[in-house]
């Protein structure tokens, strides 16, 4: 499978959103793609959370995989404190007003006074 991919990579002009496979292709039914997907989308939640394959991390809103805020950067913990999970997010996504992509809001204990 991995050859197709290479091969479909090399010998097809792909247009984000279309078929990965042509139809008459043998693989065109064993492999899935969302045809919804535009340029403009997310990177997906499978991205990340694959059992098999660790990918390496990218921001979530643009893909890049270089200048990513630091996971230990004051910005980033304030949205780790309040969520379990917090994607990735670059700089530039950042500077232009883009937040993480944040869920599973943290339970935070109170201490009650006595």
């Amino acid at each position: 499978m991995t050859k197709a991919l290479e091969d479909a990579e090399t010998e097809n002009d792909y247009v984000c959103g279309a078929q990965l496979f042509p139809g008459d292709n043998p693989h065109s039914n064993s492999v899935v793609v969302r045809e919804s997907v535009s340029c403009a989308s997310q990177i997906e939640v499978s991205y990340y959370s694959s059992p098999r394959t660790a990918f390496q991390p990218c921001c979530i809103h643009c893909g890049k995989f270089e200048d990513l805020v630091a996971s230990t950067d004051d910005y980033l913990n304030g949205y780790k404190e309040r969520y379990k999970v917090v994607r990735p997010l670059c700089q530039s996504c950042k500077d232009i007003g883009k937040e993480p992509v944040c869920w599973g809001v943290n339970n935070v204990s109170r201490k009650r006074k006595h």
